[in-house]
């Protein structure tokens, strides 16, 4: 926040006109710590073009000048909403909470260190507006280092469109990603009560992704309208400490993300045939960093170098781990990982014949194998 002159910084101190026809859009933004960046993403968002919006800002109980520069603004600005929080409850309770707290037809996650282009919310509620089949509205994003250098964690990422898509190719779409900022997008608000709000586990917010396209497609703006700013730690216990998130310190945080997003699919209303393409997709696309190498060593020990025969296995076994032991017999590619302690299957071809049948539950299976 730069106010060396005490004049107002653009976009702070006026409030825009506000045409009734407007719909409002329900901004969260939950913060612990922010004072580095706090400031220049309250400026981003008080310059969007489109002024019918509020900004919920919940402080994690701070113990920096977060909590000074928060008030700050919000008496510039009667559209923000200031909730200072006691104790510190952890990131994904306080994403829960902004959303909770929100009124509008709309509703942004807004992570305190990032930036948005002034016509980012006019351009995706337009978006949501010509696509009422849409749930979400994402835009292309610069993904950046804690500087503002191009990050390297994430070289030539796009965030992904799923309009048209069948439920099954959306999960697909989710699953072959690198990373899921997808979820930073605009989402209709009624949406918000079919979520796993405040999931205490290790990913969560691909989760809440995967939920989100369960329940619809999203439509994108294919402009750069948005940065992010990837943050730096490089394993599970650094992740759970900046995010005071206690389940993510687990000796096996991948492979526990991967039994949820698979249990997520189970719990869906999808039909039998849609859940065992889905489940085809996991064996398939997991084949893919970040899953491959971290899930293999979480499960087998460190170094541990898999085929793709073996890890698709390994996948499997994850699998079989969210479906009901009565339920088996009904999934083809359940049955053949039960199978495997006798015949060790090929199951990443088995998958791939499932994605390939009309009909996945009608798929052939190798010889001997149950045929559901």
């Amino acid at each position: 926040m730069t106010e060396d002159n005490g004049t107002a910084s653009p976009g702070v101190g006026r409030e825009p006109a506000v045409r009734d026809e407007c719909p409002l859009v329900s901004i969260g933004m939950p913060v612990f710590d922010g004072e580095r960046f706090v400031g220049e993403a309250l400026e981003s968002l008080l310059a969007q073009d489109y002024p019918h919006f509020e900004l919920i800002v919940s402080d994690n109980a701070s113990q920096d000048r977060t909590e000074e520069i928060c008030r700050e603004y919000q008496r510039r600005d009667r559209r923000i909403r200031y909730i200072r929080q006691q104790e510190n409850r952890g990131s994904p309770w306080n994403f829960a909470l902004v959303a909770r707290e929100s009124r509008g037809d709309y509703f942004l996650w807004a992570a305190h260190d990032d930036l948005w282009h002034p016509t980012f919310l006019r351009k995706c509620v337009s978006a949501l507006a010509s696509h009422p089949e849409a749930v979400l509205c994402c835009t292309e994003i610069d993904l950046t280092d804690e500087h503002g250098a191009p990050s390297v964690h994430y070289p030539n990422y796009k965030n992904i469109e799923t309009l048209g898509f069948r439920p099954v190719d959306r999960i697909h779409a989710l699953l072959s990603l690198p990373g899921w900022f997808a979820i930073y997008g605009l989402m209709r608000r009624e949406i918000l009560q079919k979520l796993s709000l405040g999931l205490n586990v290790f990913a969560w917010d691909v989760i809440l992704l995967l939920e989100i396209l369960l329940i619809g497609p999203n439509a994108k703006v294919p402009e750069t309208l948005f940065t992010f700013r990837v943050a730096e730690p490089r394993n599970a216990q650094e992740y759970a400490q900046i995010f005071q998130n206690q389940a993510a310190s687990s000796a096996m945080p991948y492979a526990g993300a991967a039994i949820h997003l698979l249990e997520t699919v189970y719990r869906s209303s999808l039909s039998s045939s849609e859940k065992t393409q889905a489940f085809a997709h996991f064996i398939v696309d997991c084949q893919k960093p970040p899953w491959r190498v971290t899930i293999a060593e979480e499960l087998l020990g460190p170094n541990i170098r898999v085929d793709d025969r073996q890890f698709a296995l390994l996948t499997g076994l994850l699998l079989n781990r969210c479906v009901p032991f009565d339920e088996i017999e009904h999934n083809a590619l359940c049955k053949a990982i039960l199978r495997s302690a006798m015949d060790p299957p090929d199951l990443l071809r088995i998958a791939r014949r499932v994605l390939s049948q009309p009909d996945p539950l009608l798929s052939a299976l190798p010889s001997g194998a149950v045929k559901v």
